[in-house]
């Protein structure tokens, strides 16, 4: 290869790195002004507000009630955090858990199928559902 040629390559190589980078910071971009508006706020009707919680808030109630194996409630909290924020790959992740817990496999394949719809980039749930469709189709050849 001659210096032009590896002058080309090099261009190529930072440009689809610019690219890659740029993809990154717009997701980051779009994560963070999801989660800022996140807190939802109602009126009542004596002039106060009430805050309804975060998406985090919502998980990590979630996760308390999934420690405890109280799997139902943990799917209704995970449920209120997805709500909110979508792009959060553990959501799905976490909820798909609990469900499998339950041994509802076909809702859980179809809660990371939901996920990767927003996520599609996700290593988290894409080795949940590869766990998921293998562990699926074992208890159907028995």
């Amino acid at each position: 290869m001659n210096k032009r040629n590896i002058f080309f390559v090099l261009l190529i190589v930072v440009a689809a790195l610019c690219l890659v980078f740029l993809n990154h910071l717009r997701q980051e971009t779009t994560k963070k002004n999801m989660s800022e508006n996140s807190n939802v706020t109602i009126g009542t009707s004596n002039g106060n507000s009430n805050s309804v919680g975060s998406a985090k808030s919502f998980y990590e109630t979630g996760l308390n009630y999934f420690n405890n194996k109280e799997y139902n409630s943990a799917i209704t909290e995970f449920d209120k955090a997805i709500g909110k924020d979508k792009l959060e790959p553990n959501y799905f992740s976490k909820k798909a858990q609990a469900q499998s817990n339950l041994d509802q496999t076909q809702a859980a394949i179809d809660t990371i199928n939901e996920g990767l719809k927003y996520n599609s980039s996700s290593d988290l749930l894409k080795t949940r559902l590869d766990i998921l469709q293998r562990d699926w189709i074992g208890n159907q050849e028995q």
